[in-house]
């Protein structure tokens, strides 16, 4: 059975009660073959989580594509998605492992003092897959291992237990060496982190940097000027690339026509939203649709 396109205009986003079988909103941990209440081939056809998802597989796994970009499931390898990531299971193939999902709030990221400086956690941040070397597995099995009989026993304070081991967990992913940048950098914690927060909230409602900067009582030449010095790039490239991810994500997992999906971004004129994504990614909507469906059918194939 594999993945296709679904017609329905939406694509579904499910929260973190829907997809464990005790129905937490903030955290669960289990092992990978314990399936929750949404049906494991629901995840076939493109969706979102609204919260992070981390797992890592014991042994090989078949094939899963997040944001246009397909990934093997390899043995002893660790795979973070970010929350409202456009993810698809290409087939229903059995995977051994430990699945983890948490909020943003179950770990206080909206707290002065959080985890929003870990650049895994930072908003934009593009996910995480990682094979790991002997000596990471020798320190992250067991705290997963001690993790799993906290959330089984819940005794005492084991929501604090468990949030404890996951910031150990999220810091020695944090520490491990980067490897070649596939893409562009997250964004630094600060001013940048801010603004980046602010655009993935807004992207389709706001399109100026003036109305940014309103949100964060600076002018908008000084939030362009910081952001450019922070990044490489001007306040407004980062709203453009982000209203581009979205634009290709429905081009890609959904059958919605380019005026719709301009309208969704809040381009009211189909031809301006037209020019600009050609301008973007080169390719006008649909063809870049054509072109990457393309490159999906032989993967899917191969699996």
């Amino acid at each position: 059975m594999f993945a296709t396109w679904p017609s329905a205009p939406a694509i579904p986003s499910y929260s973190l009660a829907q997809c464990n079988a005790a129905g937490h909103a903030d955290f669960y941990i289990v092992p990978t073959d314990a399936a929750g209440p949404v049906p494991r081939a629901e995840f076939l056809a493109p969706h979102r989580k609204n919260f992070y998802f981390l797992v890592l597989l014991r042994r090989d796994g078949g094939r899963h594509w997040v944001d246009m970009q397909p990934h093997d499931l390899r043995a002893n390898t660790l795979y973070l998605t970010a929350p409202h990531q456009v993810r698809l299971l290409e087939a229903e193939t059995p995977v051994a492992g430990t699945a983890l999902g948490f909020t943003a709030e179950f770990l206080g990221l909206d707290h002065p003092a959080s985890f929003a400086p870990l650049p895994l956690l930072v908003p934009g941040a593009p996910g995480f897959a990682r094979q790991l070397a002997a000596d990471d597995l020798a320190f992250l099995e067991p705290l997963l291992a001690h993790m799993l009989a906290e959330y089984a026993e819940q005794r005492p304070w084991h929501l604090d237990m468990l949030r404890a081991d996951l910031r150990a967990l999220l810091i020695h992913l944090s520490r491990l060496p980067p490897l070649p940048a596939a893409g562009p950098p997250a964004p630094e914690p600060g001013l940048l982190a801010e603004f980046s927060a602010l655009v993935e909230t807004h992207y389709a409602t706001r399109h100026q940097v003036a109305q940014y900067a309103e949100l964060l009582h600076l002018s908008p030449g000084y939030l362009n000027e910081r952001v450019r010095q922070l990044s490489g790039q001007p306040a407004l490239a980062h709203i453009r690339a982000r209203l581009s991810l979205e634009a290709k994500r429905y081009l890609f997992h959904t059958q919605l026509s380019a005026a719709e999906i301009g309208f969704a971004l809040g381009f009211e004129d189909p031809s301006y939203f037209g020019r600009f994504f050609r301008r973007d990614a080169g390719l006008a909507p649909l063809a870049y649709r054509a072109a990457t469906r393309e490159m999906y059918q032989p993967n899917a194939a191969a699996s």
